[in-house]
């Protein structure tokens, strides 16, 4: 390895003191070494003065750059570099070996942390989750730079029943609900959305939601048979999820003339029952049921399903 010097100015570039130094000039494995307190003494790095030593290395065989530390060692001891504090590939990715105070503003897309990050200046550039509603069959795209999803979907709520003069009719079951933490997500995802079964006589059964062929949950059961009886079912627990639970029954139809109210799914909004008026409808994509009539009144509708995505960064 050779000094580089400025014969006109050795405050500048002073080998003496360990400033510059380079190997192999002019070939493929050609390095820079910037050093502080560390010379190369026959092939050996020694520290000038009893005081820590740090140097940077650049290597053109791969394009990095590498920072190295040594806690005080005394005049003319040896110098052991070790492993980097701090590696730049050629691609600009850092691998830091200890902690970071980050005081200034933070902007990151994409980041691997080992160790830890103090930051006492404004971070708020740093992304937070972003959430996707999605009400009606179609595609999924997973958000640039998501590292991970969570998708909560429920399938479609049943019909409540129709009764007719002096029966009472039950209430529609509400779909089932799945959830999931997708780590790697992939770009697209084909989603249905289950439809909410309308109310009638019998009721119709909701629709079963999917999230691609990762997650399904089933539509809830309708109002089917005039009181006294027991509500629609609840939607059988679907599958693929993390947490997979069945929809919750329509409620049963108890004395004549009066309707039950639907079945809530998680995310609430079941059918109001009600007697000869019609029976209330269920709250727009909740995935539950419809409530039940009673005395000739009209069933109230099942809700469609729905699948929520937050993207996390």
């Amino acid at each position: 390895m050779n000094a580089i010097e400025d014969s006109t100015n050795p405050n500048i570039l002073d080998a003496a003191a360990g400033h510059v130094w380079q190997l192999n000039a002019g070939s493929p494995t050609e390095e820079v070494w910037v050093t502080v307190n560390a010379v190369l003494v026959g092939g050996v790095w020694q520290a000038k003065a009893i005081a820590p030593a740090r140097a940077i290395q650049l290597k053109s065989v791969d394009g990095s750059m590498n920072e190295y530390y040594t806690a005080s060692v005394s005049a003319g001891g040896t110098i052991s570099w070790g492993a980097a504090v701090i590696s730049v590939t050629s691609a600009g990715n850092a691998t830091l070996a200890g902690s970071a105070t980050i005081t200034g503003p933070i902007t990151a897309s994409t980041a691997t942390i080992t160790g830890q990050i103090s930051a006492s200046g404004n971070s708020s550039t740093l992304k937070a989750p972003t959430v996707q509603k999605i009400t009606a069959t179609g595609t999924y795209t997973t958000a640039l730079n998501a590292r991970a999803i969570w998708v909560r979907i429920v399938g479609g709520g049943g019909g409540g029943l129709s009764a007719g003069a002096a029966a009472a009719g039950e209430g529609g079951g509400s779909g089932a609900y799945s959830e999931k933490l997708i780590a790697v997500p992939v770009t697209t995802y084909a989603v249905t959305i289950g439809a909410g079964g309308a109310g009638g006589n019998p009721g119709v059964n909701g629709g079963a939601s999917a999230f691609g062929s990762v997650i399904t949950s089933v539509g809830g059961g309708a109002g089917a048979v005039a009181g006294p009886a027991a509500g629609g079912a609840g939607g059988t627990a679907g599958t693929g999820g993390d947490l997979n639970i069945a929809g919750n029954p329509g409620g049963g139809s108890g004395t004549a003339s009066v309707g039950a109210n639907g079945g809530s799914s998680v995310f609430g909004g079941a059918g109001i029952a009600s007697s000869a008026a019609p029976a209330g409808n269920a709250t727009a994509n909740s995935g539950s049921g419809g409530g039940g009539a009673g005395n000739s009144g009209t069933g109230g509708n099942g809700a469609d399903g729905v699948c929520i995505v937050i993207e996390y960064y």
